[in-house]
Parts: structure tokens; C-alpha cells; sequence
């Protein structure tokens, strides 16, 4: 079964000269959430599969700021601060878990020259919690470079994901 969320929003944008700054408060409830069980059997194996495991609510603020601190270093930076919980059934009765989250997400983008864009990107989330127990924090740098060529018809990208290995999520 897919999952259906419903989601409610209210924002507010600020428009500067050189920056944009945006807000938004949300409430979000997720129905026949799909999440990843992890069955243990004989021998010591285990199976990770996808399972509708209840519903999950998510309620928070988000804040974004984008600016041009020279003409081609553009910075985006991103916070979200969240209270997380989840009604499980996955081990057929009904089992809630809940905690208070943040996440904290960082752009860069860098214009080398007129048709090569570098861009570098951190985020962190903190621990929360899952249907089976919790999550710990971890955190991430990417990078991508991307060459445009024929007019901006074409480009290239070259990406590069959780460079230093430290997303692994246990």
C-alpha cells in the first residue's frame, strides 16, 4: 500500500537586495507509513524489507536563507526544528515512539567560471527516534561540479556523495 500524507503549511518569504529569507510552520501526518523492518531468522540472518508500519506526525518551523556574499560564492542555509512521532504496528500491537529533532543543511554553490558551477553541500540531523528504536545523528559533505556547453544546451555533472563516509546511519 503507498503511503498518503497529509500536510499543512503556512510560510512567509522576505525578499532583500542580495538575500532571501523564508519561514514555514508545518504540521504533516503520514498514513501506511513504509518503513524498512529488519527480521532476524535461523542462522544468524537478516532481512531488511519496506512494510506499511502505521503512522507517523511531524510538526515544526523551517527557516532558509539565501545570499550572495560575492558574485560567485551564493550560500543557501537551512534549519528545520521538529517534534517526531510514530505509531508502529509492526509487531502487531500498537507501539509509539516520539522525539524532538533538528536538522541543520548548508549550500554552496560557486560560480569557477561562466559555464562551471562548484557546489558544496553539509547537513547534519540530529538522533530521533524509528518503528523500531532510534536513529543516531550523522552528518554529510557532497560536492558536484557542474560545465555547461552549446549555449547552455548541454551540460555535464560530475557528483560526489557523503565524501568522508560519516552518513552511516546506525
Amino acid at each position: 500500500t503507498p503511503s498518503l500524507i497529509d500536510s499543512w503549511e503556512a510560510g512567509y518569504i522576505k525578499q532583500f537586495k542580495n538575500a532571501q529569507f523564508s519561514t514555514e510552520v508545518y504540521h504533516r501526518v503520514t498514513h501506511d507509513k513504509i518503513d524498512y523492518i529488519l527480521d532476524s531468522y535461523e542462522n544468524n540472518i537478516a532481512i531488511q524489507k519496506p512494510k506499511n508500519i502505521g503512522k507517523d506526525y511531524s510538526t515544526g518551523v523551517e527557516a532558509n536563507l539565501n545570499f550572495k556574499v560575492k558574485k560567485v560564492w551564493e550560500p543557501t542555509i537551512m534549519a528545520s526544528i521538529y517534534h517526531y512521532k510514530v505509531d508502529s504496528y509492526s509487531t502487531g500491537k500498537k507501539k509509539t515512539r516520539e522525539s524532538n529533532n533538528w536538522d541543520l543543511r548548508m549550500n554552496n554553490n560557486f560560480q569557477l567560471y561562466k559555464n562551471i558551477t562548484l557546489q558544496a553541500n553539509a547537513s547534519y540531523s540530529s538522533p530521533t527516534v524509528n518503528s523500531q528504536g532510534t536513529t543516531e545523528d550523522y552528518y554529510s559533505i557532497d560536492g558536484a561540479l557542474r560545465m555547461e556547453f552549446l549555449q547552455r544546451k548541454l551540460s555535464a555533472i560530475v557528483q560526489v556523495r557523503d565524501i568522508f563516509q560519516t552518513s552511516i546511519r546506525k
